[in-house]
């Protein structure tokens, strides 16, 4: 049986409680000062970007006058610095002699004339402003008392006498001496001379550029034989006659003499070379070397002579300390070998020209002392007197390097004996081309080849003042 249920009444109420009422307030932002800018948190990692108007209230115009006025400030401070060094090109400037110069009318067309004007105008305002004097006007035709001019030097009086030689001559043109002894030039050339000049066109020849033929200018040497035989160090057997006698040039070859020069006597086997030394003073030799007594009194009319063991050595260091051994200024290419030297030595010369090096040449097919200024050649290898003379021109005309074919004949013979090499350049080596005059044999011949090489490991030889 079901028992009923009774239930009791409950109360709920469903309302909230009532919590105190507050005031709410407006949340301050941190990044917000107080003074209503912009201030972002250190936490911030994209801070907001500025305005672009970051002239902190200047205006425009505002900021022209204060760059104008820094332009000028900077202005002034230049000019009183540089102000003694106009100072000083005013002071070399004279005073106009009126105003009316400086304002007068002048072609305007000419620029000079207003840079002038300009600067009568700036003196004349700088003597204003009291920093430069102003200078009296020049007087002309100064009187000067008789009694102030000092007596005539006898050299003045000479010269004075000349002018009145000059005194009523009269000056012929060059326009009436071709009137009177016109120049006769064939039609053809003629023709030719005037079409380059009306030809307006101007053409540069690249591959003849730096090649074109110049003066040479000839070197001169002076010294006395006693200075000539200090520095060569050559110790005589016997010297006799005046050792001061001043040397001009020398010579190993009777017939290429001139006054004064030492000629240096190198007679063949079995000659005296008494004949040879009587036509070199004839020729006007001042001195001789000579390796066999000779009587100077009776024989010759030379001032000196000096009696050497052998002067087929002393004629290359002789030459050599004369020119003031030229070969250590410049860079000495030696070529030697059978075959091929010629061909090389172009070649090197060719190679040394483009890289822009004024270069020379000592062959068989001429001697160059640079570019196309040549000499002909008599021998492959000069004589020692005369490697050393065009070396010594060469270095006289500024030329820097030079290409030398060292032949067998000329190493055998000691012309290159003191020639210091920079770079030595070997082709071949044939027997079937062997001057048996000059080698005795095969081995000989190599032997004597072998000496261009030999120098370029003497330390003797290099003798070059190299600065690295």
């Amino acid at each position: 049986m079901a028992l009923p249920l009774q239930f009791s009444t409950l109360s709920f109420s469903c309302r909230r409680p009532l919590l105190p009422c507050h005031r709410f307030k407006p949340l301050h932002v941190s990044a917000i000062g107080p003074d209503g800018k912009f201030r972002p948190r250190p936490s911030d990692e994209e801070p907001p970007e500025a305005s672009d108007d970051s002239s902190h209230g200047v205006s425009p115009f505002e900021r022209f006058q204060l760059q104008v006025a820094a332009a000028r400030r900077r202005q002034e401070e230049q000019f009183k610095k540089d102000q003694p060094l106009f100072l000083s090109a005013f002071a070399l400037e004279e005073d106009p002699a009126s105003p009316a110069d400086v304002t007068a009318d002048l072609p305007s067309d000419d620029p000079f004339n207003d840079i002038d004007r300009a600067i009568s105008l700036k003196r004349q305002e700088l003597v204003k402003q009291g920093l430069l004097p102003s200078t009296p006007p020049q007087k002309e035709n100064i009187d000067i008392p008789v009694d102030s001019i000092d007596e005539l030097t006898p050299e003045e009086i000479l010269d004075i006498e000349e002018i009145d030689e000059l005194h009523g001559l009269t000056v012929i043109s060059s326009d009436k001496i071709l009137e009177e002894n016109p120049i006769k030039m064939p039609a053809k050339e003629l023709n030719a001379a005037v079409d380059s000049l009306n030809s307006t066109s101007f053409e540069l020849d690249i591959d003849r550029l730096g090649k074109s033929k110049g003066q040479i200018l000839e070197p001169k040497f002076r010294m006395t034989l006693l200075e000539l035989l200090d520095e060569s160090q050559v110790v005589p057997i016997a010297v006799y006659g005046d050792l001061e006698v001043h040397v001009t040039g020398i010579q190993n070859d009777p017939k290429e003499v001139s006054s004064g020069d030492l000629f240096i006597c190198c007679a063949a086997a079995g000659n005296d070379g008494i004949c040879y030394i009587t036509e070199a003073v004839k020729r006007g030799a001042v001195a001789v070397v000579s390796d066999k007594e000779i009587d100077l009194d009776e024989t010759l009319e030379c001032k000196a002579l000096v009696i050497v063991e052998d002067t087929d050595l002393v004629v290359p260091v002789i030459a050599t300390s004369f020119y003031h051994n030229p070969s250590k200024a410049l860079s000495v290419i030696g070529i030697s070998g059978t075959y091929g030297k010629t061909t090389t030595a172009h070649l090197v010369k060719a190679l040394y020209e483009a890289m822009g090096l004024r270069t020379g040449m000592l062959g068989s097919l001429g001697y160059y002392i640079h570019g196309e200024n040549k000499f002909e050649a008599t021998e492959s290898t000069p004589d020692a007197v005369a490697v050393q003379r065009l070396m010594a021109k060469m270095v006289h005309n500024g030329t820097e390097a030079v290409v030398m074919e060292a032949s067998s004949h000329g190493l055998a013979t000691g012309r290159c004996n003191e020639v210091d090499f920079d770079i030595a350049i070997f082709t071949n080596l044939k027997t079937d081309d062997i001057d048996f005059t000059s080698h005795k044999n095969e081995m000989d011949y190599r032997n004597n080849m072998g000496k261009l090489f030999e120098r370029m490991v003497d330390p003797e030889r290099h003798r070059k003042n190299c600065e690295y």
